[in-house]
């Protein structure tokens, strides 16, 4: 009985468990206490000891390590041909190509070195050592200049493959910074200006800051940026209005967010503009609206956003928290824009346009295949449209109504044209303006500010 229960729960992980479980956690008890219970309990005379001796899962077993080690580079390497989204039917044959090699190694790598008479004790420790150095001498050649200069994976237009890396690399833009309890904030641009702008907002605002700081010198603005909101510890989401992995033990204190916006907005009520820069798509899906997926998929490029189910956003209001609607989540954003524009006068950045495709990879990939590096890539602007329809909606129909306080930042036409048939740019002029799949890099950044300084002046 322990052995089937313990067969039975193993099973049953494959049936219920998806790309939502949580692992590692209290979901890895059912495999991992089902097999103990395999192991334990599968004696001789009963049915599962009966049923794992068939030859094929004893074959299996034989050769389930270098299986193991195998698909692991395969698919790794797949991944990065196809984008991080393998095709299913590349995806069948590379995992029984991994069983293939898992055969000729485990006949001719393992079996061997199993043998004593084959392999002494002291060929093994020559060969471990020989090992060892050879791969740490390599790590250390590929750090070096000249190896970098004349790697394959270089790109001479694009220098950085991470939005973390280039920001670490330009350094925070901040020159002051001041905390109060449960507020910080920091201040970069002209300092002595009496002229000041506030902002707030995610990543795709951080992703702008260096350009901006350069424009606000240029023309005379210091810059106020709220760079923390906390409730007793718990930082509030830039939306304000929605919260992510809500639990009994954060609820109460995500439900204080929007009040203690309200409160830190207010210090700065001598500021002449609000610039509020989200990445609003992401901030306000719900399953039920335009876009299906939380993570972007880029028809015309083939290449799609890892989705990380961390990412999706719950609608709040002081109440507490609230079902994932659509009238709930317009609420949220109706009450994010009352609750900034009703304190200063602000401006609404649109979205900046998603891309899906990693442009680094995306550029290598066709230097590989041609010798030569890409000088535009884009995408229809409608699949911009389509996938921020429901959030660029209930903007335009808010600024229409209270034009008096808050002023549109559309971003459409400066990465895209105008028109239907008008395309995204990823790159152009071979700049790239996207250091990731949504972060803008310099070029990109310098197109956001463009616009918010059209805004401004």
């Amino acid at each position: 009985m322990m052995s089937l229960l313990g067969l039975a729960m193993v099973i049953l992980s494959f049936v219920v468990f998806d790309k939502e479980t949580v692992i590692p956690g209290f979901n890895a008890l059912l495999p991992t206490v089902g097999t103990c219970l395999l192991i334990i309990s599968t004696k001789p005379g009963t049915i599962v000891h009966h049923l794992l001796s068939f030859p094929l899962l004893v074959g299996i077993g034989l050769i389930s390590y270098s299986a193991y080690l195998w698909h692991q580079p395969l698919l790794a390497f797949a991944r990065h041909r196809w984008f991080d989204v393998i095709p299913s039917q590349e995806a069948i044959i590379l995992c029984l190509g991994s069983f293939a090699l898992a055969y000729i190694s485990w006949r001719f790598v393992e079996l061997p070195f199993r043998d004593r008479k084959q392999i002494l004790p002291r060929t093994i420790w020559v060969s471990s050592l020989a090992g060892l150095v050879f791969f740490l001498s390599a790590g250390f050649l590929f750090t070096t200049d000249f190896a970098r200069s004349n790697s394959p994976n270089t790109l001479s237009t694009m220098e950085y493959g991470s939005f973390v890396s280039w920001y670490s690399d330009m350094g925070h833009v901040c020159d002051k910074w001041q905390t109060e309890p449960d507020v910080t904030w920091c201040m970069f641009g002209d300092l002595q200006s009496d002229r000041n702008v506030v902002l707030y907002g995610d990543s795709h605002l951080w992703a702008a800051l260096h350009s901006l700081d350069a424009s606000f010198k240029k023309v005379g603005l210091r810059a106020t940026w709220l760079t923390g909101l906390n409730v007793d510890g718990f930082n509030c989401s830039s939306t304000i209005f929605t919260g992510q992995q809500i639990t009994l033990w954060n609820e109460e204190k995500v439900i204080q967010c929007p009040d203690h916006f309200r409160f830190a907005l207010s210090k700065f009520q001598d500021a002449d503009v609000f610039i509020l820069l989200n990445r609003w798509s992401i901030k306000y899906f719900y399953s039920g609206g335009p876009i299906d997926n939380l993570g972007f998929f880029n028809q015309h490029l083939g290449c799609e956003e890892i989705q990380v189910p961390f990412k999706e956003r719950t609608p709040v209001d002081s109440t507490g928290i609230l079902p994932q609607t659509k009238e709930n989540m317009r609420q949220a954003i109706l009450n994010l824009l009352d609750s900034a524009s009703s304190i200063l006068p602000t401006l609404l950045v649109y979205p900046v346009p998603e891309v899906g495709c990693d442009p680094y990879r995306y550029n290598l990939r066709h230097k590989w295949a041609t010798g030569r590096e890409l000088e535009t890539l884009s995408f229809p602007a409608a699949e911009y449209d389509r996938r921020n329809s429901f959030v660029i909606d209930i903007f335009d129909q808010y600024v229409a109504e209270h034009s008096e306080r808050i002023k549109p930042v559309r971003l459409r036409t400066a990465f895209c044209g105008a028109g239907e048939d008008a395309m995204c740019s990823l790159i152009a002029d071979s700049k790239p303006l996207y250091v990731d799949d949504d972060h803008v890099f310099e070029h990109g950044a310098d197109l956001i500010v463009e616009e918010i300084m059209k805004a401004l002046m």
